[in-house]
C-alpha cells in the first residue's frame, strides 16, 4: 500500500501517512486525536524523495496498517528544523485546511512579476511566524531573508503576502485598528532607505484562510522560489464554495 510524505507548516513537521492528501488534511483538523480544531497547511512531497536526515527505515517498518486493517494515519519523522532539510525539488502541491477539515489544493504556478507597490505586508508561516512590512518585492524578500550575512537570515522560508492597509493623508492612528496602526507605523520606518523590512507583530497567528491573502504562498531558499497562487474570491465561490464558506467562518 502507498505511503505518503507530508511537510506540515503549522506546526513544522515531516509526517508519513497511508492517507491520501485530502483525507490526511481532514484527519489533521478533526481526527479523533485532535482536541482543538485549527487551520493548518502542508505540502505533499514527491514519491521519489529520499533523505539521510530522516529515518526512512523507521517509516518503512512502522507506517503499516494496524492489526485490524485500519490504515496508519500519521507517523512523525521529524519535528525540528524539518523545512531546511527538505529540498525544493521534493515539493509537490500545497494544501490548506480549515478548522472543520475542508481541504483546498494549490498547485505550483509562475512567480508573479514585480509590481509597483511601495509597501508589502508579509505573514511568515515557517520556520518563523512574525508579520512583517517591507519595501522589497516578494522575490527580493525571499532573497533577502535566505541570504547569509545579516541577523535575520534563515535558510528557507514559507510566507504569504497579505492585503495591506495603506496610510491616508492626515489619518489619525487612533481611528483605525491597533494592528493596522502598527503596520502604518512600520511603513514610516521603511522611509529610511537602509531598512528593508520591519517586524510589526512578533506574536502574529494565522486565523482563517479567507482573510486578506493577496495572491498566494511562497516557499524559498537562496537559489529557488516556488509560488502557489491563491484563487480569487470569484473562483473560490464558483469551484470551492464549501471550502470558501468554511474558511470565512
Amino acid at each position: 500500500m502507498e505511503t505518503y510524505l507530508y511537510l506540515s507548516m503549522l506546526p513544522e513537521t515531516l509526517t508519513a501517512s497511508m492517507l491520501p492528501p485530502k483525507e490526511f488534511g481532514t484527519y489533521l483538523a478533526v481526527g479523533s486525536q485532535q482536541k482543538l480544531p485549527r487551520e493548518t497547511m502542508y505540502f505533499s512531497l514527491k514519491s521519489e524523495f529520499e533523505s539521510d536526515f530522516f529515518d526512512f527505515k523507521f517509516m518503512k517498518n512502522h507506517c503499516v496498517p494496524h492489526r485490524d486493517g485500519r490504515l496508519k494515519k500519521s507517523l512523525y519523522l521529524g519535528v525540528y528544523r524539518v523545512l531546511e532539510h527538505v529540498p525544493m525539488s521534493a515539493i509537490d502541491n500545497l494544501f490548506l485546511v480549515t478548522r472543520d477539515g475542508r481541504v483546498l489544493k494549490l498547485s505550483q504556478g509562475d512567480v508573479p512579476e514585480d509590481g509597483n507597490s511601495k509597501y508589502h505586508l508579509y505573514s511568515e508561516v515557517c520556520p518563523t511566524t512574525p508579520l512583517v512590512v517591507s519595501r522589497l518585492q516578494p522575490a527580493e524578500f525571499c532573497s533577502f531573508i535566505t541570504t547569509k550575512g545579516h541577523s535575520l537570515h534563515i535558510p528557507k522560508i514559507c510566507f504569504m503576502e497579505m492585503l495591506a492597509p495603506m496610510p491616508k493623508e492626515n489619518q489619525p492612528l487612533d481611528k483605525i485598528t491597533s494592528i493596522d496602526a502598527h503596520i502604518i507605523e512600520g511603513y514610516k520606518a521603511l522611509e529610511n532607505r537602509d531598512k528593508k523590512a520591519k517586524v510589526v507583530d512578533r506574536r502574529h497567528q494565522i486565523s482563517g484562510w479567507g482573510r486578506g491573502i493577496k495572491d498566494g504562498f511562497y516557499l524559498a531558499d537562496k537559489d529557488n522560489v516556488l509560488f502557489f497562487p491563491f484563487p480569487s474570491v470569484e473562483k473560490l465561490k464558483e469551484s470551492h464554495y464549501d471550502w470558501f464558506k468554511s474558511a470565512n467562518l
